[in-house]
């Protein structure tokens, strides 16, 4: 074999065995890319499914009972009750028994059903809340307030209060609920915004039918890399 043939024999096999080490680096390249990014959806998935649970099955509905509980007390203690000081001019067309008996219907049936359906989240959801300790006694002492509220009614104790016995309203539980809402809120549509989400609003009322996660699959939002 002449000494040129043998070179060529040898550089051309060294050619396909780093054309071949090429393709087999890539391939490991890109199979660990892709691994990187579907661990990295996954991650996300999880992620966004908690957060869309802890929004949608606590502090969505009990911030939303507080702040009608907010409504009704208004209403029941200080607009429809005589006594309060604080009625309204046309509360003067109803007798002070019709004004008594409107009070005691919205109380029995309006408020304390909404207390008992924010109380029904709490003790449902409670696991979704992410709750330290400090708001774990806040909502255990309005949890109590409620209890108290509807065996002294149930009781057919109308002149008497839960502050009277003990179990005042725990104030600003509105409040801090509200404050944590919006804080994972914030945080949900960071997250979605990260995968390109950016018509939030219909996003939200995929989660309110529970299809948060369909609804971003079917948009085509792709995963990548971060």
């Amino acid at each position: 074999m002449h000494a040129w043939s043998a070179s060529w024999l040898v550089d051309g096999g060294w050619a396909l065995l780093c054309g071949a080490l090429g393709f087999c680096a890539k391939a490991i390249f890109d199979s660990a890319v892709k691994t990187r990014d579907q661990i990295n959806l996954e991650v996300w998935k999880v992620k966004a499914r908690i957060l869309e649970q802890r929004l949608s099955g606590f502090y969505w509905p009990l911030f939303s009972a507080l702040q009608r509980d907010t409504l009704l007390w208004q209403k029941v203690f200080n607009d429809l009750r005589s006594s309060s000081g604080n009625a309204p001019a046309w509360l003067a067309r109803f007798s002070e028994a019709h004004q008594e008996a409107f009070s005691r219907k919205l109380e029995m049936d309006v408020l304390i059903p909404n207390h008992q359906e924010a109380v029904r989240v709490i003790r449902s959801n409670m696991h979704l809340a992410n709750a330290d300790v400090a708001f774990n006694q806040l909502l255990g002492r309005y949890v109590r307030h409620v209890d108290v509220y509807v065996a002294l009614r149930q009781a057919g104790l109308y002149d008497v209060d839960p502050i009277d016995v003990g179990e005042e309203y725990p104030h600003g539980l509105t409040e801090e609920v509200e404050q944590r809402m919006l804080s994972y809120q914030e945080e949900y549509e960071k997250l979605l915004r990260g995968r390109g989400v950016t018509d939030l609003r219909d996003m939200f009322a995929d989660v309110a039918n529970g299809r948060t996660l369909q609804s971003i699959a079917s948009k085509g939002i792709k995963p990548f890399s971060r």
